[in-house]
């Protein structure tokens, strides 16, 4: 019954310029003024699939046809803002936070543990999991206290450790009147690319409410061999500026590659957040070769929508983010001419 609102900047419009209000429908909950549909089979799987297919179209594109006209924003990108493990999070460590998440609501007042099986209609999710160690784990209560009041007090004491999402939501669920909200853990721990625990609170017919939470604990997915960088194997680097002025630099220098082969090894999957890119005017292409007239081995393209994306031997990689632009600073120090301001 929980699906997480898809940012009407995703179709180039503010929430505002797309007309969103607060509605109430049976089924359906709004959540900062942006329509959450109730769950269903395939949700929002094939709009992630889709958006990695665009966005290795965008940066190829852009590599290609070079600069964008000035002023015009390009479409907006997938990425996270949050660093890597250097060791992989397990599934069973995904679902001990999630459950663990899921326990601090037996705080609220009044609250006692309701079987999830008992639940007027099957609990959904707010997000698709981005790996397989990824965990989501349903839990749910009941409590004497009157939804108004139980929902308050939810909103004015959050979980222990957690920070509330803004926006809170109302509606209808399996004909009940409810109210929503969720928070995310204000320490993601490494490996994790988002953690959050969402909470519908239903009013009970003859009194009291029903809640009814899901906890989400979102892995990073792993990278591929293919895309990690030996320096070693690869004594030559170049990067190509794609701009209004377009240029090229090789490089030999083993401390140099060394330098840009950690800086991309380190950096994790993207996980599926959404952000709105900036205009994009300048593309960085750096290739790794065997030799200055050798084909390239990898290639990593970025820009300014804080994603890397990477091919080796010509195969599309998973995409990398790069939240803080260490790679693109890196190449723009290396070969000057990028556009830095945001």
């Amino acid at each position: 019954m929980r699906n997480r609102p898809v940012p009407a900047a995703v179709q180039g419009l503010t929430p505002e310029a797309a007309g969103a209000t607060p509605r109430v429908r049976a089924g359906r909950k709004v959540q900062g003024g942006v329509m959450r549909n109730a769950r269903r089979s395939g949700g929002r799987a094939g709009f992630r699939a889709a958006g990695l297919v665009v966005l290795a179209v965008l940066l190829a594109a852009c590599a290609a046809a070079g600069p964008a006209p000035a002023g015009r924003a390009s479409a907006p990108v997938t990425t996270t803002a949050r660093q890597p493990r250097r060791g992989p999070v397990t599934r069973a460590q995904a679902r001990a936070l999630a459950e663990g998440m899921l326990a601090r609501l037996a705080r609220l007042p009044g609250a006692r543990p309701y079987p999830v099986a008992a639940l007027p209609e099957a609990p959904g999710q707010v997000g698709d999991p981005v790996s397989p160690a990824s965990a989501i784990v349903n839990g749910a209560f009941r409590s004497a206290e009157p939804m108004p009041r139980l929902f308050a007090y939810l909103v004015a004491h959050p979980p222990a450790g957690m920070r509330q999402d803004p926006g809170t939501g109302y509606g209808v669920w399996a004909g009940l009147a409810v109210q929503d909200v969720s928070f995310e853990l204000r320490a993601t721990p490494p490996g994790v690319a988002s953690t959050l625990l969402d909470v519908t609170v239903a009013a009970k017919p003859g009194g009291g409410s029903l809640v009814v939470a899901g906890a989400e604990v979102f892995v990073y997915p792993l990278r591929t061999a293919a895309e990690h960088v030996n320096p070693a194997a690869w004594p030559v680097a170049t990067i190509r500026l794609e701009a209004q002025h377009s240029a090229t630099r090789v490089i030999r220098s083993a401390a140099v590659i060394a330098r840009l082969a950690g800086l991309l090894n380190r950096l994790p999957t993207q996980a599926g957040q959404t952000l709105s890119c900036p205009a994009i005017s300048t593309v960085y292409v750096l290739a790794f070769a065997r030799s200055a007239v050798g084909p390239p081995g990898l290639t990593f393209t970025t820009n300014l929508c804080w994603v890397v994306v990477p091919s080796a031997a010509g195969r599309a990689q998973p995409p990398l983010a790069d939240p803080h632009l260490t790679l693109y600073r890196a190449l723009s120090q290396l070969l000057p001419g990028g556009q830095l301001a945001m």
